[in-house]
């Protein structure tokens, strides 16, 4: 009977954690892109309302992504996600909690 050599039980150790260290951050960059396009996609659902003044911006920004969130199959899988959208300006429109946190700049 012949035996197992080393070299296939270092194979058979070794190759699937350097094959997960290797592919892990390719997984990570795919997930990230993934969940921003569908992000970007359904950032503003209602335009006319929003044009209108019948809903704020917060609202309608904190509506639509946090419904995204709860359907993104990434999310359900257990990928741990943070969205963070700010204006032209540097305010940040969502998470809608970061608006009660002091400034980082500001004094007092």
């Amino acid at each position: 009977m012949k035996r197992l050599s080393f070299k296939a039980l270092y194979l058979a150790v070794f190759a699937p954690s350097i094959l997960y260290v290797l592919t892990l951050p390719y997984v990570e960059l795919w997930v990230r892109h993934d969940v921003a396009a569908a992000v970007r996609r359904g950032l503003v659902r209602s335009d006319m309302a929003l044009l209108q003044g019948e809903v704020s911006l917060y609202d309608e920004v904190s509506r639509n992504v946090s419904e995204i969130l709860r359907r993104e199959p990434w999310i359900r899988l257990g990928a741990e996600v943070s969205v963070r959208i700010t204006d032209a300006a540097g305010r940040v429109i969502f998470p809608a909690y970061e608006h009660l946190l002091p400034s980082e700049g500001g004094g007092g």
